[in-house]
C-alpha cells in the first residue's frame, strides 16, 4: 500500500519512481494499492492519461474510476487516484466532500478473503516394542 503526490509537470519522474518500487522482487504476487494526487485528469483522455494507463497495465494494475476529486469554480477534474491489482469485488471506493480544500478525500475499503484452514484428523498406530 502506498501514497503518491506528483506535481503536474513531473509525470515521467513519478513513473520512474513507481517503476523502481513495483519492479522489486518482494512485490511479486502481492496486493498493490496506490493512492494519491497524480495530477492526471481521469475524466478526459490525454497523452498523460494514456501514458499512465499504459504504465499501469505493465504491472496488471488498473486505475479505478472516481468521480471528480478536485472541484473549483472553474474546473471539475478527477486528478486523485486509487489504483490496484486487486479484484474489483475486493475493493470499495468512496469520495468524501470534506470542505477542507478543493480536493475531496478518497477512501478505499479492502476486503481480503479469509482462507479457512481445514482441520485434519490423523490416526496413528504405534508398533514399537515399548507399546
Amino acid at each position: 500500500f502506498g501514497g503518491l503526490y506528483t506535481p503536474s509537470s513531473n509525470l515521467d519522474n513519478a513513473i520512474d519512481i513507481l517503476t523502481d518500487i513495483l519492479d522489486r522482487p518482494l512485490q511479486t504476487n502481492k496486493n498493490i494499492v496506490i493512492m494519491g494526487d497524480i495530477n492526471v485528469n481521469n475524466l478526459q483522455e490525454s497523452d498523460d492519461s494514456n501514458k499512465l494507463e499504459g504504465f499501469l497495465s505493465c504491472f496488471n494494475i488498473t486505475r479505478l474510476k472516481l468521480p471528480p476529486t478536485r472541484i473549483t469554480h472553474q474546473t471539475t477534474t478527477s486528478i486523485d487516484w486509487i489504483c490496484t491489482n486487486m479484484e474489483p469485488d475486493n475493493i470499495r471506493t468512496t469520495v468524501i466532500l470534506t470542505g477542507l480544500s478543493d480536493h475531496t478525500a478518497q477512501l478505499a475499503e479492502l476486503n481480503f478473503p479469509r482462507h479457512i484452514l481445514k482441520k485434519t484428523k490423523e490416526i496413528r498406530r504405534n508398533f514399537s516394542q515399548k507399546s
